[in-house]
């Protein structure tokens, strides 16, 4: 399925819900939608969404067993994307659009008014810096999100009493989305492309909601940023010499809003800080692509090299800060001044937390878990490939 720009136009808007729409499409052959592979400019390291607006085509789930692909495409399907060039001629286009808080129902589940809202705005410019030699297209757009969890939980008062907790913890999301491109016609045969793309995402009290409290959320921070230079050679007719050279920055980190040990309640309430702590992923991509694409006859012949350096430092201090967890059971029944009468009795969660604070007979928690050690995993993966194709065309349907 190839999609031109006209027919991409027709997808939404919003970076998510054309992500939600393309692994619907790429889904079709079976896979997990969650799996979706998305390739930009005939890169192979996977990548997020550019911006709409610089989108030229989409093309969705290309031959499967193409051997230029690094990985299988039918666990989940792939996207290849084509970016625009620059234009003969200057066009620029400005958006907004706003959804606003003032015509939402409150949620059923909240006790105060639960103010979500939505606005997204860019801007897209392209033309020629030296005609017919040297041309540039920007894109980008900015998207705030105001939106909010739901916390619906039973905690204990100052006293030890069970009391209901109702919030709605605001999550704003904040994403910005760029790109820039430039493409040179350094000869008849010859047009070089340089191209510079990013995409950040803020995300603001991740993990809270249900029974989970504001304290054992975490904000979190997406950030890539590709480079990437490309040429293309027509060396006949029937030939055409590609080369690709990319570097791309990735990086994913987590900060809790608590740093104590997580608490968790079974039934009642999460509380504590989040098990993931300061998580901080950071990757380094290197890239090289040269392909060669030979037409004769009825034969298409495409056969190339490729290289793909990732340079991981993974810092995954998962449950270092510990983690406890009140499940309830059997207990010894306490009489009036809290000391054991010899009989046993089942409590639940909440109890066995109560009497945990007061240092009661059966407070003591179902499991507690802790991680030491070093949680940094740095790493270096070099992958090294040759490929070949022939797709021979022995009729006009065969």
């Amino acid at each position: 399925t190839v999609l031109n720009a006209q027919q991409v136009q027709q997808l939404p808007d919003d970076p998510d819900d054309l992500l939600r729409q393309l692994q619907i499409l790429a889904s079709s052959s079976g896979g997990d939608p969650s799996a979706l592979t998305i390739l930009v400019d005939g890169f192979q390291t996977p990548t997020v969404l550019p911006p709409k607006s610089s989108i030229a085509s989409i093309r969705i789930n290309p031959d499967f067993f193409a051997p230029q692909y690094q990985l299988p495409n039918w666990h989940g399907g792939a996207v290849e994307i084509t970016t625009k060039p620059g234009a003969d001629k200057f066009h620029g286009a400005l958006f907004f659009t706003d959804s606003n808080s003032t015509f939402n129902a409150t949620d059923h589940f909240s006790t105060t008014a639960t103010p979500a809202g939505r606005q997204r705005y860019g801007f897209e410019l392209t033309g020629p810096i030296l005609p017919k030699k040297f041309d540039f297209a920007l894109a980008l757009e900015h998207r705030d999100i105001d939106e909010f969890n739901v916390v619906n939980a039973t905690i204990l008062d100052p006293s030890g009493n069970n009391e209901p907790l109702h919030q709605a913890v605001s999550a704003p999301q904040k994403l910005w989305i760029g790109s820039a491109r430039g493409d040179w016609q350094a000869s008849k045969n010859d047009i070089a492309t340089l191209s510079w793309s990013a995409n950040v995402n803020d995300r603001g009290n991740q993990g809270v909601g249900g029974l989970v409290l504001e304290e054992a959320g975490y904000s979190s921070e997406t950030s890539e940023y590709d480079l990437r230079l490309s040429n293309a050679l027509t060396l006949s007719a029937n030939a055409l010499h590609e080369t690709r050279i990319g570097y791309s920055w990735k990086r994913t980190r987590q900060i809790p809003n608590s740093s104590a040990p997580n608490l968790e309640v079974a039934g009642y309430f999460t509380g504590g800080g989040p098990t993931s702590q300061n998580l901080n992923d950071r990757e380094r991509d290197l890239e090289v692509d040269d392909d060669i694409l030979v037409t004769r006859g009825k034969h298409d012949l495409n056969f190339g090299f490729q290289s793909i350096t990732s340079f991981v430092h993974d810092y995954d201090p998962n449950t270092f800060n510990g983690a406890y967890v009140f499940g309830g059971g059997s207990a010894p029944v306490l009489d009036a001044s809290n000391n054991p009468t010899g009989e046993t009795t089942t409590i639940s969660g909440l109890e066995q937390y109560r009497r945990a604070l007061l240092n009661l007979p059966g407070g003591t928690p179902t499991t507690y878990k802790v991680t030491t050690g070093n949680p940094l995993v740095p790493l270096t993966q070099v992958q090294l490939s040759w490929y070949a194709q022939d797709t021979m065309k022995i009729l006009p349907r065969l």
